[in-house]
């Protein structure tokens, strides 16, 4: 069984000017519909999105979701449990939207996700953007000292998630989970994607950035367009023939290991 742990904004499609406004072509649809029905791919959409956005966006019902960064999981169309604790951090994060509304306009995008937020303002003019982004990070400060908050940079975003909370402990949930034998590949594109890379190349899997970032990934492509055809190629290659999965990525026998790094462009 081959996990595909996939971030979707900026990885499966290109970043929109807002949130709202990145919503998944047909083309995409049809491929994620086709990589959850395979017998030995097993699909996980790894977003900072909250899993109710992202169902939303990405109606699947044989899909796993792992929202607000490794803090929400889901199976399908299933109940979303938090995997850390929320209480401190719920009541922080409606506090500080509440008095951050007040410094910004249409330009921005802030989102409350109950658990945590995100101040998008890829739209916003640069002096606007940066005084609202000194008045989130002040807003942050004391809850970051208290261990109850951590605020991280994103592409024209700043993320407010719960302090612990990242990529890599829902990909530790899932996998843990995973019967024997289970390898994974991650893409994304974000810092906020560096965690999962992490935890997954200490496990000997395959991780792969897509755009021109720097990253811990061990492999890089450079669009989101040619992430998807990468997929659609792992699902012609492995996604029917019930055995071929059964080795790890780990070992040198792995059937699919050749054609990963070709297609990844290894040597």
């Amino acid at each position: 069984m081959l996990f595909l742990f996939l971030d979707y904004d900026g990885t499966l499609r290109e970043i929109a000017g807002r949130p709202q406004d990145a919503l998944p072509d047909a083309d995409l649809l049809r491929l994620l519909r086709r990589l959850e029905r395979s017998r030995n791919l097993r699909p996980v959409i790894i977003t900072g999105r909250s899993i109710r956005d992202i169902r939303r966006m990405l109606p699947l019902r044989r899909t796993c979701f792992i929202g607000t960064h490794g803090l929400e999981f889901a199976r399908g169309t299933g109940t979303v449990r938090y995997l850390l604790p929320v209480a401190k951090a719920k009541s922080a994060v409606n506090r500080i939207c509440a008095e951050l509304k007040k410094w910004i306009d249409g330009s921005f995008t802030l989102e409350n996700k109950t658990v945590s937020l995100s101040l998008h303002d890829r739209l916003a003019p640069p002096a606007r953007a940066a005084r609202a982004r000194r008045k989130l990070m002040e807003l942050v400060r004391p809850y970051v000292k208290r261990g109850i908050l951590d605020l991280i940079r994103g592409k024209c975003v700043l993320e407010v998630r719960p302090m612990g909370a990242h990529k890599g402990i829902g990909v530790e949930f899932v996998l843990d989970r995973a019967p024997g034998g289970a390898a994974a590949v991650a893409f994304g594109d974000d810092r906020t994607d560096e965690d999962m890379f992490r935890v997954l190349n200490r496990r000997k899997q395959v991780t792969v950035v897509v755009g021109k970032r720097k990253s811990a990934a061990l492999f890089r492509v450079p669009s989101p367009r040619l992430a998807r055809k990468i997929l659609s190629s792992l699902h012609c290659a492995l996604g029917t023939d019930r055995d071929v999965l059964s080795p790890t990525l780990q070992s040198q026998k792995f059937p699919g290991r050749k054609f990963l790094h070709r297609a990844l462009g290894a040597d």
